[in-house]
């Protein structure tokens, strides 16, 4: 029992699986490479099921169901990225050139997938812990302060207090996914500019993924990163591929002189583009935990 729901993923096997190519066992192959320092290793064939987890990387031993985080992830978002995603990819494939592919429903399953995504990763657990550190550390204070006047003899019990760090990543959790805050980001998303880029040019420079791949950049793509660059500027664009040959594309409103908008919810061909492909590519690489991903 111990085993079960161990292998967690920190990007859904049903995301990773439109990059994979189905085998007779039903299973899903794909072309994996690892980062280090920057450089891939040699490409490999591996199962989606055996690749982009953490063991135990969501447990929270004092719940009492200490996989909670992970069943969660796994019945609200990553069952989004199956069936639903699969024919937002199939509308959009077998659309013509600027014909308008996202309407409002399409994009709040979208935004759903995108912002659990990018608030599920190592990277956003980094930035977590070090906020967590500051407002612990400003409420034990506050509370410190309080107590001196009041009962003095409990200022050593405030000071003692700890969390560790599965129960500063419950804390996190928590307040990411709370409905109404988890909705706000949403909401912050859907009122942007959205294209679908189909790559004309697939088959000889595709689109990767990577066990990090909700890429958020600036407008010349010098800073990566939801940290470095938010949500709300006008400058950031957000981009995930959904399939070697579509990325979702959002952009602020006022992009190109408000230009943005009449685009919205298009889909747009990109022909005689592998720079721009390749630039993508790049930017997915930099920002990968462990493993770059792409089709057999």
């Amino acid at each position: 029992m111990s085993e079960d729901f161990k292998n967690q993923h920190i990007v859904p096997v049903s995301y990773l699986n439109h990059f994979g190519t189905k085998q007779k066992s039903g299973k899903y192959l794909i072309g994996a490479r690892t980062v280090k320092d920057k450089k891939l290793s040699k490409p490999f064939r591996q199962s989606t099921e055996n690749v982009g987890y953490i063991c135990n990387y969501y447990d929270v031993p004092e719940r009492d169901d200490p996989k909670h985080w992970e069943h969660f992830l796994d019945e609200n978002f990553d069952r989004l990225c199956g069936r639903k995603l699969e024919q937002i990819i199939a509308h959009a494939t077998l659309s013509p050139n600027k014909t308008v592919v996202l309407d409002d429903s399409k994009k709040d399953l979208l935004s759903k997938i995108i912002v659990s995504q990018m608030f599920r990763v190592p990277d956003f657990f980094k930035h977590g812990f070090q906020k967590a550190d500051e407002v612990m550390k400003m409420m034990k204070a506050e509370l410190i302060e309080v107590f001196n006047d009041i009962a003095p003899d409990k200022v050593p019990y405030v000071e003692r207090v700890e969390f560790t760090d599965t129960q500063q990543k419950d804390i996190i959790l928590s307040n990411i996914f709370d409905d109404e805050r988890f909705n706000r980001y949403c909401e912050i998303l859907k009122s942007k500019s959205w294209v679908v880029y189909y790559n004309c040019d697939y088959n000889d420079t595709p689109f990767i993924t990577c066990d990090n791949p909700v890429l958020v950049t600036n407008s010349n793509g010098s800073k990566i990163g939801l940290f470095a660059n938010g949500l709300i500027q006008e400058e950031t664009s957000i981009f995930l591929p959904i399939s070697p040959s579509l990325l979702i594309a959002i952009y602020s409103p006022m992009a190109v002189e408000g230009g943005m908008w009449l685009l919205d919810g298009e889909k747009i061909n990109l022909m005689n583009e592998k720079k721009f492909v390749k630039r993508i590519n790049e930017m997915l690489i930099r920002q990968a935990f462990r493993y770059v991903f792409e089709k057999i």
